[in-house]
């Protein structure tokens, strides 16, 4: 079985990578979805060619104190990795950030916080890496035939992969959100996601 490494995420080129849903009055959600590529390396030390019907990737964002909150999947299929080498290839991924909970909430998620002080929206002159956790299990025939996926486990850090455009709307959205709470509760919120 081939090692299995992802070392950064770079934004798609698709016309439609950012996908922003702000709360309204009807609607308390936040969503945000952003089309990235993975790039990925695959060391394969065996004296033949490995075929991978697929791969599927899934990430955590890894928030102070070592929690993890799910945010994004990707896969690819019908890859192969020759013998004795090491391959490159991008593999489609979403990351993906919800909360259903209100402004109140959104402005304390520790998850948020942790993106919104990646990508410079907290303070634009300290920026700082998200650090990533990630799990890919592979079909590997003819391992697959039994049901068995080999899974690895890693983690690296990534700067905010949001451009300039992108991550104005979203302090906008935030600005918003922080101004628009609900009383003494939702500034006192908004302070702590600032801080």
């Amino acid at each position: 079985v081939p090692t299995f490494n992802v070392s950064n995420f770079a934004l798609s080129n698709n016309t439609n990578a950012f996908r922003i849903q702000q709360p309204t009055p009807a609607n308390n959600s936040l969503s945000l979805a952003v089309d990235l590529s993975m790039l990925v390396s695959v060391k394969n030390p065996n004296l033949f060619t490995i075929p991978l019907h697929e791969v599927d990737v899934e990430a955590f964002l890894v928030v102070p104190g070592g929690n993890k909150t799910a945010i994004g999947k990707g896969s690819s299929s019908s890859l192969s990795f020759p013998s004795k080498s090491t391959s490159n290839f991008t593999l489609p991924f979403t990351l993906t950030y919800y909360s259903m909970d209100g402004a109140q909430a959104i402005l304390a998620d520790p998850a948020l916080g942790v993106i919104l002080n990646a990508c410079g929206i907290t303070n634009p002159a300290q920026t700082s890496n998200l650090n990533i956790a990630y799990t890919a299990k592979v079909s590997v025939p003819p391992l697959d035939t039994f049901g068995i996926r080999p899974s690895f486990d890693g983690r690296l850090d990534v700067a905010c992969p949001l451009d300039a455009g992108m991550v104005t709307t979203l302090g906008q959205i935030i600005a918003q959100l922080a101004k628009g709470g609900n009383g003494a509760a939702a500034a006192a919120a908004a302070a702590a996601a600032f801080a």
